[in-house]
């Protein structure tokens, strides 16, 4: 059984599995059996990635991740990229200050369903009849609340379009909409604008 020095393997040599390792510091020396050594070595590293795998399932990453839990954060947001709290969020909601529903449509036709192009907390809008539609909530909103009514026919040299609101209710809206040009015989029109604030 050859002994082996650290100071031979410093040079590119390799442990063999039955080599003795003499490990010398002053007069004391200890020899270690190569395939000794490896198997500590092998067991070493067995157990560090079972480290890294344990410790490295407790932290986020910064490349993105997915939590199985909660999150709980320490304040509402004050910079426009903070996470929002739920208790934040709930209370600009509640806000007079933000629309509570809004639609963007298209009003043409005198019946049947209307083509919604966008819109916020709108289940359908319903065309009642030329110029007369109701708009139909998603979720209700809570009385009182208010209707902006805007739009503009682009048949008829883009002319702005005005509206008259019918009804308030929780569950609906009934507008119907007139040019600006004075014709009140309910107009059909390309594009109608209604917004609904709350209080």
């Amino acid at each position: 059984m050859a002994g082996v020095k650290i100071s031979q393997l410093q040079d590119g040599g390799s442990l063999q599995s039955n080599d003795q390792l003499v490990i010398a510091r002053g007069g004391l020396s200890r020899s270690i059996l190569g395939n000794d050594l490896l198997s500590r070595f092998t067991t070493l590293d067995t157990k560090i990635n079972s480290l890294s795998s344990t410790v490295d399932s407790k932290f986020v990453h910064l490349s993105g991740d997915v939590m199985t839990g909660a999150l709980t954060l320490n304040a509402n947001p004050t910079q426009g990229l903070h996470a929002a709290t739920k208790t934040y969020v709930d209370s600009l909601s509640s806000s007079s200050m933000v629309a509570k529903a809004w639609v963007n449509f298209s009003g043409t036709g005198s019946s049947g369903t209307a083509n919604v192009n966008a819109g916020y907390n709108i289940a359908s809008v319903t065309n009642l009849a030329t110029g007369q539609f109701r708009i139909n909530f998603q979720r209700p909103l809570m009385s009182p609340y208010v209707a902006l009514v805007t739009g503009y026919d682009t048949t008829n040299a883009d002319d702005p379009i005005t509206g008259v609101i019918h009804d308030l209710t929780n569950a609906y809206c009934t507008v119907g909409t007139m040019r600006s040009d004075g014709d009140s015989g309910g107009n059909t029109t390309t594009y109608v604008c209604v917004v609904f604030f709350g209080f």
